[in-house]
């Protein structure tokens, strides 16, 4: 029910004038981009379609890549933990890529992968790396319903207490925290398989200063807490304490949005997802605002 019309009839009102005079939602058109600038942490290749979709509606787009993504070797621990194990979860996309690069034996037709998969016991955090695992033929792939996170990920009734058996988690060290303990104390044996590993990336002083320190209509989109953490390392103290308090960042998950708070940026808008489509919405509900401050969301 409506409380403010239910109050409002309450108090005497006529409830059809209260709702003619609630404000308008402004209706998100990509057209409200044009002349934004846009800024990404990601290595310009993870940032293409966005990149696409920005240009043909008058905005531009600047990668700062503060991480490289690397293989890390798998040894013996990993191949013997791998054998026995009955749940997957990949963490990311890469998490798939670097999978099928170190080991494509899983991905054969009649694989530890598809078995599970056949089985339902392969997730995934979200429709990108689901689709990249039924590209390789591993279907049916959980998702969660809603919020694409660890949280998301947790909640579903294949992962849910109590848990047995052996799990791999997919991906590479530092990455995704919550998931590997709450899976522990579910009952899970949880091998941390990490296929890859993210290394810092140094960022020449020609690329940084092609950024506008305090232009107007400019946003910053983070996917990762390494990667905001990693940009408060390297940026001149100058600059950071004007990104802290000017800058509106679109981040893919409140846990980032808590993180860029606690590191000291005023501006914070969730996306909800790392999704190129989720992070459109962010950046044209932005855009719509008016590049107003949102301390705290």
């Amino acid at each position: 029910m409506d409380h403010d019309v239910e109050r409002n009839n309450r108090d005497g009102h006529d409830a059809d004038t209260s709702r003619r005079a609630r404000p308008v939602a402004p209706i998100l058109t990509p057209s409200l981009l044009q002349g934004w600038l846009v800024i990404s942490l990601r290595p310009a290749g993870q940032a293409r379609q966005l990149r696409r979709w920005l240009q043909r509606n008058g905005a531009g787009m600047r990668n700062l890549p503060l991480l490289q993504l690397r293989a890390r070797a798998i040894d013996r621990n990993d191949r013997d933990a791998v054998a026995t194990t009955r749940y997957w979860l990949f963490t990311s996309p890469a998490s798939v890529r670097f999978a099928r690069q170190q080991l494509p034996e899983l991905f054969a037709a009649d694989g530890a992968l598809a078995r599970a998969a056949a089985e339902g016991k392969v997730f995934a955090p979200g429709p990108g790396t689901a689709a990249i695992l039924a590209g390789h033929g591993i279907t049916p792939v959980a998702i969660p319903a809603g919020s694409y996170d660890s949280e998301g990920l947790l909640a579903l009734p294949g992962l849910a207490a109590p848990h047995d058996g052996s799990l791999a988690l997919v991906g590479a060290p530092h990455g995704r925290g919550l998931l590997a303990p709450s899976l522990r104390e579910r009952g899970a044996q949880v091998h941390e398989l990490h296929v890859y590993q993210r290394l810092p990336a140094r960022l020449p002083a020609r690329r940084l200063a092609a950024v506008p320190a305090d232009r107007a209509r400019t946003a910053l989109i983070v996917t990762s807490g390494r990667m905001l953490e990693r940009l408060v390392q390297v940026l001149p103290a100058q600059r950071l304490d004007l990104w802290r308090r000017q800058l509106p960042l679109i981040l893919a998950s409140q846990r980032l949005a808590d993180l860029a708070g606690e590191l000291g940026f005023a501006h914070r808008h969730v996306a909800g997802s790392a999704m190129t489509a989720d992070l459109q919405t962010a950046l044209l509900a932005l855009a719509a605002a008016g590049s107003a401050p949102a301390h705290g969301r």
